[in-house]
């Protein structure tokens, strides 16, 4: 594949440069590191704007979401100095820190739980105390 001069867009080739660029190897990785960015600048700004749940997980959000936009800055670095590859990479990473940001967002506070065993009933609060003495379960049968 011979390097191509692009025609001027007056000429009918033009169209014909662009799906050969389109399809060509470069075209496609362009298309690719293009398409990761989008991916994981979205899934930032979806993760940003998340309502967090739980106020105790908020800085756990805040760690995720900085991390995202870390490895956001260094896949534009990466792909300013042409190493597409790793700019895809680091587009990965931050998609997955958005998801991982969005996620911890989402979580609900945990609900307090009960003391000891008997999902926190009180001690006096069992079945041989009832006011119902011939154990039928309060059903007056006659």
């Amino acid at each position: 594949f011979r390097a191509m001069n692009p025609p001027s867009m007056s000429n009918c080739n033009g169209g014909l440069y662009l799906l050969v660029l389109l399809f060509s190897e470069v075209g496609q990785q362009r298309l690719r590191v293009a398409a990761d960015r989008l991916l994981a600048q979205t899934a930032l700004d979806d993760a940003t704007a998340a309502e967090v749940q739980d106020p105790k997980r908020q800085k756990q959000v805040d760690k995720e979401l900085a991390r995202a936009q870390q490895d956001l800055n260094r896949g534009d670095s990466e792909q300013a100095g042409d190493d597409s590859d790793d700019a895809i990479k680091k587009y990965q990473s931050a998609w997955r820190h958005a998801q991982k940001a969005f996620k911890e967002a989402a979580r609900e506070p945990r609900k307090p739980r009960g003391r000891g065993r008997g999902g926190g009933r009180d001690r006096d609060d069992d079945d041989s105390s009832d006011d119902d003495s011939d154990g039928d379960g309060g059903s007056n049968n006659i």
